[in-house]
């Protein structure tokens, strides 16, 4: 098993999901954003949680940067207003933890 894919959580989209789509890029449509109870190794967490109109592609948990993003091309902040609009998925290389990772 790969030691970076150790630790994720397989029911959420990632970047490691990325790895073997072309380009690793991936144009999803928002089905709906929505707060949820997230368990990733057996600690329980409320995150906010896209879920696509493709259903051969798993939700994806939204974070601080991802969230800012989705309000700044939509211009609105509510999730109602989300719903239907496209969002294209990429690997970025990010500073964090005194580290560089795939975001």
């Amino acid at each position: 098993m790969d030691i970076m894919k150790m630790g994720k959580n397989p029911n959420y989209l990632g970047s490691w999901d990325l790895e073997e789509v072309p380009g690793k890029e991936l144009t999803l449509t928002i089905e709906k954003i929505v707060d949820e109870e997230v368990v990733t190794n057996g600690k329980s967490e409320n995150c906010t949680v896209a879920h696509f109109t493709d259903k051969a592609y798993k939700p994806m948990i939204l974070n601080v940067t991802n969230k800012k993003r989705l309000c700044k091309l939509y211009k609105t902040k509510e999730t109602d207003k989300l719903k239907g609009k496209t969002i294209t998925i990429k690997i970025e290389k990010v500073k964090a933890f005194g580290d560089v990772h795939d975001a």
